[in-house]
């Protein structure tokens, strides 16, 4: 029920009557967890750890800790552990899969996910995140494969809709990408699936359609500065220079050293005839990413 804090009144009530009861500090765990303690999470399960050395859900939980806060090493050792009391469990390999992405071993981290989809041929998570690491390869039509598959055993979880919409963008199957963002977004409406559709809309011409995603984008998460920025940059292709500017500033304010941002706004400035200040933040773009009239280039945005 998410009620952390109550949950948190009776595991203390529990391990006051047991201080050595093992589930009571593995659960009291997961709450600091929810609540982002991770670090002292991870305190009540090297508890239940030391308690019982073989816990190996104690030691998935304390390896997803600490990945999430970047020791990977740490939680790697955790997995290993975990793999080795349950060889045959999919989600050991499925949790050291991710981890091993995260480190950037996508050799190591395909295997894993190799393994428990040969456990478990029916486990959508598994292709799910096996595609995203195919992603992390531009192997795009590889992830396309994964992603059918966990949705067709899984057809209502909007991060696998989500997913394969985003390798369809980088395939430029942009109208297939934006049906697969539209039932991303009626499953769970989320600003990162409305923008990411609006850069099919982008990608095609349609740039008033681009602009009501990123518009809705903006009013689901009012801090999204690459929102900001998708809109400037659709603003700039209707010619409306003095509104992209505002957007631009936007984005900028949100991320200060944003040289997409500058970049654009820079051409902004110098189309509606301020040459000297679009020149400056064009240099102070460059300055940033020295390559990035490259990349502006791609989304049609040049001097």
């Amino acid at each position: 029920m998410r009620e952390y804090d109550l949950a948190l009144e009776d595991y203390n009530k529990a391990l006051s009557l047991k201080p050595d009861y093992i589930a009571a500090l593995n659960n009291r765990g997961l709450v600091y967890r929810a609540k982002g303690l991770v670090d002292r999470a991870i305190q009540d399960f090297d508890e239940a750890i030391r308690l019982w050395p073989g816990f190996a859900l104690g030691l998935r939980n304390r390896g997803n800790a600490h990945s999430a806060k970047g020791r990977y090493d740490l939680a790697i050792r955790d997995f290993d552990r975990v793999v080795d009391l349950t060889p045959d469990d999919p989600w050991a390999y499925y949790w050291r899969g991710g981890v091993r992405r995260a480190q950037g071993k996508y050799d190591l981290a395909i295997k894993d996910m190799d393994e428990a989809i040969r456990l478990d041929p029916d486990f959508a998570k598994a292709y799910d995140r096996r595609g995203v690491v195919y992603e992390n390869l531009e192997q795009y039509g590889r992830a396309i494969k994964d992603y059918d598959r966990a949705i067709d055993l899984e057809t209502l979880d909007a991060a696998f809709w989500y997913n394969r919409a985003h390798a369809r963008y980088f395939k430029n199957q942009f109208d297939l990408a934006i049906a697969d963002y539209t039932e991303a977004i009626r499953l769970r409406p989320s600003a990162a699936a409305l923008v990411g559709r609006g850069r099919c809309h982008y990608a095609v011409t349609r740039f008033r359609q681009a602009i009501e995603d990123y518009d809705t984008a903006l009013r689901l998460r009012p801090d999204f500065g690459l929102a900001y920025f998708n809109r400037a940059t659709a603003l700039v292709r209707l010619s409306e220079y003095n509104e992209a500017i505002d957007n631009y500033n936007a984005a900028l304010t949100l991320m200060p050293r944003s040289a997409i941002s500058l970049f654009g706004r820079g051409v902004a400035k110098r189309a509606r005839g301020d040459l000297a200040e679009g020149d400056a933040d064009i240099a102070a773009a460059k300055a940033i990413t020295a390559n990035i009239a490259v990349d502006m280039a791609e989304l049609k945005i040049k001097p």
